[in-house]
């Protein structure tokens, strides 16, 4: 990583060199870039209501990314259902790759993310950190509709989380 170099004071009649716009510009756009970090990879444990399904999916795939700045955590889950995956009566869980801070006794909307439920519809969902009933502020849980916040594998509308089936997301939140 190049190192940062204060940028020069320039003047009026100055003349401007490439070794100059190397160092202040693109040198320094570089440190910044790298500073600020770049996506790891994390395996979270996918997990429900009553059930622990571990890091894989029963034949599914999960592949997830993160990036911490400072106490501020961007991550990514990608999950699509296997053959033997069926999560139609759990509360679909996915662990954070950083504890969050704790929210108190609420729920915390920190992102978005969608549910293709393969031959049947598309869905919106809110990733949710729900600390009213989870106080370990580790996982996040994944929700449709209204203000009953549903289960993405409760059978309304939603028939169950099995093969073929996608859910992407995308969250950020503060570190603990």
């Amino acid at each position: 990583m190049p190192a940062w170099t204060a940028p020069r004071t320039w003047v009026a009649a100055d003349t401007l060199t490439a070794a100059q716009l190397n160092t202040d510009v693109r040198d320094n756009t570089l440190h910044l870039y790298e500073a600020f970090g770049t996506w790891t990879a994390f395996t979270p444990t996918l997990g429900g209501t009553g059930a622990t399904l571990g890091t894989a999916p029963n034949n599914g795939t999960l592949v997830c990314h993160y990036m911490q700045i400072n106490k501020t955590v961007h991550a990514r889950y990608i999950l699509l259902g296997g053959s033997g995956t069926n999560l139609s009566s759990d509360r679909l869980t996915l662990t954070l790759p950083v504890t969050a801070r704790d929210p108190g006794n609420y729920r915390v909307p920190v992102g978005v993310g969608h549910v293709f439920d393969s031959g049947v519809a598309s869905y919106t969902v809110i990733a949710i950190i729900d600390h009213t009933t989870d106080t370990a502020n580790d996982r996040i849980f994944f929700a449709y509709g209204g203000t009953t916040l549903a289960n993405v594998t409760d059978s309304t509308p939603i028939s169950g989380f099995a093969a073929s089936d996608t859910l992407s997301a995308t969250i950020t939140y503060e570190a603990a």
